[in-house]
This record gives structure tokens, C-alpha cells and sequence, in this order.
């Protein structure tokens, strides 16, 4: 039920077969990308925080 300016309505929604599949595609879809961006995500923060990103600041001449 709806309610409308103070008049409840009775909405009816229809849904057929294929619109189940889509509303699967697009959750699996979205859980993939959300796993592959987190992936980037911490990767980057990893690097930023690891100690082997230091260098040394002056060049060294061999």
C-alpha cells in the first residue's frame, strides 16, 4: 500500500522473468566491481605505507 495525500492506494508492480535476470546481473555485476576496485584501493594504500617505497632522495654516481 501507498499512501497519497492521505488516500491509501494499492500499487501493483509487474515483474516478469527476464527483469529477475537482470536484477541479477547488475547485483553480480556491481559485487565484481566493487572487489576489483577494493582490490586497487588497498594496493595503493599498501604501497604508500610499505617501508621498501622509500628511497634515497640524493642520486648515487657509479
Amino acid at each position: 500500500m501507498m499512501k497519497v495525500d492521505g488516500i491509501y492506494l494499492l500499487v501493483f508492480l509487474y515483474a516478469d522473468p527476464g527483469s529477475g535476470m537482470l536484477i541479477w546481473q547488475l547485483i553480480t555485476a556491481a559485487g565484481l566491481g566493487l572487489l576489483f576496485y577494493s582490490r586497487t584501493i588497498v594496493k595503493k594504500i599498501r604501497g604508500i605505507l610499505s617501508p621498501e617505497r622509500k628511497k634515497n632522495s640524493s642520486p648515487t654516481n657509479e
